[in-house]
């Protein structure tokens, strides 16, 4: 057990990107956009579906090199501010960071999330944009979402994909061999 520890002390903290820095960089295998994280654009789309769209995203950080995602700003770099999210639950940024937290260690673990998720905020433009800093973890992880209780995400490209059966077991065998 002290290795893993170790292995992960060692590691030391991933570079805090700025929504200035991601901007540049735009969408990559460890930068993701996100529009918002509760508040759907779209009435037609259920909250749950754009819960799940965070959550997909930090399990195949976790499962990848991790990475830097991006809440309050679109697809295409528009910055958009997570207000939206706090009027939506009538929440200040302590609520919301907490409310993230919890569904994060709900659907990846609380160990995962205390030892490889950082939660921070920035002013850009006068809005308000949430940055989720996640590590690669040492080992696989499995996430609870409306496809099942041990869904597992990676990055491929720009975009989070499930992995199953044979294909997933050896792009774990593969990543802790690299």
């Amino acid at each position: 057990m002290k290795r893993v520890y170790d292995q992960i002390i060692a590691m030391g903290p991933p570079k805090e990107l700025s929504v200035a820095d991601l901007l540049q960089e735009m969408e990559t295998n460890q930068i993701e956009f996100k529009s918002t994280a509760r508040k759907p654009l779209d009435p037609n789309i259920p909250e749950k579906v754009i819960n799940e769209g965070i959550i997909k995203t930090v399990a195949a950080f976790m499962n990848a090199k991790g990475g830097t995602l991006g809440i309050g700003i679109s697809d295409d770099g528009d910055l958009l501010g997570i207000q939206p999210d706090l009027d939506f639950k009538k929440q200040d940024i302590d609520g919301y960071e907490n409310w993230l937290s919890t569904m994060l260690m709900g659907a990846v673990g609380q160990s995962n999330v205390a030892s490889l998720v950082k939660i921070r905020f920035e002013a850009n433009d006068g809005k308000d944009i949430c940055l989720v800093d996640v590590k690669p973890a040492s080992k696989p992880v499995y996430a609870k979402t409306a496809k099942g209780n041990d869904t597992f995400f990676v990055r491929i490209g720009n975009s989070s994909r499930v992995l199953t059966g044979p294909e997933m077991v050896d792009y774990i065998a593969q990543r802790h061999t690299n």
